[in-house]
């Protein structure tokens, strides 16, 4: 038997073995049926590979990322934070005219009304002043999915090191998982 033929007789053993740690998996973890579903439509030809197109040369701007495509929801408008700005200016000379006449029990309470306009500002604008949008339902769910193959993978190294070595060198987490076979290159 030639050294190719034993590291595949190996790899498949490997494979075997994961595949059935994967389906006893598959009721309780997400994780599990994400890495099956990357195995079952694996691409042999290894095509997604080849880069895809980019988002200015399909017309996607002021879309999310991805497979999924959704219109971005602004937090606020340019009309919103305009007047939150003025009405800030504005505290900020009450509280000024406030303390310089003694009154500190309305100064505090303009105070934490600024306090709470600086807050909403910050939480809808980048740090360059850009309008922030909600996250897209895409971004959730990949983040779900990758928490998921993250606790996968605690669950692979508790029970069966091996099978965890495996699943690192043969899935690729993201959306989608991808499988990579890596015999089929060499």
């Amino acid at each position: 038997m030639s050294h190719r033929h034993a590291v595949n007789g190996l790899e498949n053993a490997e494979l075997n073995r994961a595949l059935a740690w994967l389906e006893g998996k598959k009721r309780k973890l997400l994780g599990a049926k994400l890495a099956l579903g990357a195995y079952y439509s694996r691409d042999s030809e290894g095509r997604w590979l080849q880069d895809p197109l980019t988002d200015e040369e399909l017309g996607w701007a002021g879309y999310s990322r991805g497979v999924i495509r959704e219109r971005l929801i602004p937090m606020a408008d340019a009309r919103a934070l305009y007047q939150c700005r003025q009405r800030a200016r504005k505290l900020i000379l009450q509280i000024a005219a406030h303390l310089d006449l003694g009154r500190q029990d309305q100064a505090c309470a303009l105070e934490c009304e600024f306090q709470a306009i600086r807050k909403y500002i910050a939480e809808v604008t980048t740090p360059e002043g850009r309008i922030r949008s909600f996250a897209a339902t895409r971004v959730k769910n990949y983040q779900a999915d990758m928490q998921a193959w993250y606790y996968l993978l605690s669950q692979a190294e508790s029970e069966d090191p091996e099978v965890c070595e495996f699943l690192r060198r043969h899935i690729r987490p993201g959306d989608p998982y991808l499988w990579v076979d890596l015999t089929s290159t060499g």
